[in-house]
């Protein structure tokens, strides 16, 4: 005989659920919102949850450092070490 979950049992589930998620959820948005705040922004205690989005990060990744290069060799490496992994792990 299957015991049925009750209501307090799937609240509890439920929200035990949520409390992963967001747990795994707002790291990743102060991340990528971090990208478009301003430095003083970013360092700002506490954060706004609303501001005004910029792109002198971005710019100035693209304008000023050697990005193109760097992301080729990471790419390179990471199929390199990939394709070993794959090929040691056959054997």
């Amino acid at each position: 005989m299957t015991k049925k979950n009750t209501w307090p049992t799937n609240l509890l589930k439920s929200l035990g659920l949520m409390a992963l998620i967001l747990w795994t959820i707002i790291p990743v948005y102060i991340i990528v919102s971090n990208a478009f705040r301003t430095t003083l922004d970013i360092k700002k205690m506490p954060p706004d949850l609303f501001f005004n989005p910029i792109l002198k990060h971005f710019e100035r990744l693209f304008a000023l450092d050697d990005f193109l290069k760097y992301f080729v060799n990471s790419i390179t490496i990471s199929v390199f070490v990939t394709i070993t992994t794959i090929a040691l792990g056959t054997l």
